[in-house]
């Protein structure tokens, strides 16, 4: 079989090669504005970019390269052409593989407690195994964290390989009881670059859990952001954070805008 196959591509090559055309293809000029990437890496991107310090996550379809992402770009050097990509180079992110769900959950929430920007990335039946951790303590606790959740046909353990856009409804209302959440919904790879490190700011500006839905087309698919994402947005916001010694101090304290005094422990 490879035979034919080989002598049928040989054939088209040099029926192709004989063939006079007048039509040029001019060399494409480098745009360093311009970068190509799939939903994963994007997300990766943003969340990089947003200050990232912890994530955590289990093997899952099609969640699980946005971590092997954060997790070789903290040791491969890219050419430093743009801001973009030296912030890239060696990220300086912890990444840990945990051995479900449930861990991946109580550990990004026990670094954002610590005081670390810290996230996780599930789908399907992942989120379902993070559900206590996120409402029943995360939730109750104002403990600032991102969840990352690409989704994908279900119900129960689904179809790995099928796209599908059904969980907005499981996430926000997910959890026994109920307690604030910011749920975003990227609808392309500029979107999720954008809303990756905005959840990082919200997550720790309002102190509760952020739920950032990615879908598995949108993770698998590629295509090219042009990068003219403004600076500003870009800037860090760590929100309330008590830094010196207060006598007064009190976690769940009642303030006029509902965010309290956060403080580092240590």
């Amino acid at each position: 079989m490879f035979e034919y196959n080989k002598a049928i591509v040989e054939v088209v090559y040099d029926y192709a090669k004989s063939i006079k055309t007048n039509i040029s293809l001019p060399p494409i000029k480098r745009d360093v504005r311009a970068i190509i990437v799939n939903g994963n890496e994007a997300a990766a991107i943003g969340k990089i970019l947003g200050g990232l310090r912890f994530q955590t996550y289990y093997p899952i379809t099609p969640a699980a390269d946005e971590s092997f992402f954060i997790e070789a770009h903290n040791i491969v050097s890219l050419d430093p052409v743009t801001e973009e990509a030296k912030a890239l180079e060696k990220a300086g992110v912890v990444v840990v593989q945990t051995e479900d769900e449930i861990s991946a959950i109580n550990m990004a929430i026990g670094a954002g407690i610590a005081g670390a920007r810290a996230a996780t990335a599930t789908s399907g039946p992942g989120l379902s195994l993070m559900v206590e951790g996120t409402g029943g303590f995360a939730g109750m606790n104002e403990v600032p964290i991102v969840i990352t959740h690409y989704q994908r046909a279900g119900p129960s353990t689904g179809m790995a390989t099928r796209n599908s856009q059904s969980d907005l409804r499981f996430v926000m209302h997910m959890g026994h009881g109920e307690f604030p959440r910011i749920v975003i919904s990227s609808g392309d790879h500029r979107e999720t670059i954008e809303d990756a490190y905005k959840a990082l700011n919200w997550a720790e500006r309002y102190q509760m859990p952020v739920f950032h839905l990615v879908d598995k087309a949108l993770a698998n698919s590629y295509s090219t952001v042009i990068w003219d994402i403004d600076k500003k947005a870009l800037k860090i916001d760590r929100g309330l954070i008590v830094t010196k010694d207060d006598n007064d101090y009190r976690r769940f304290r009642i303030t006029k805008d509902g965010v309290s005094p956060r403080s580092i422990p240590g």
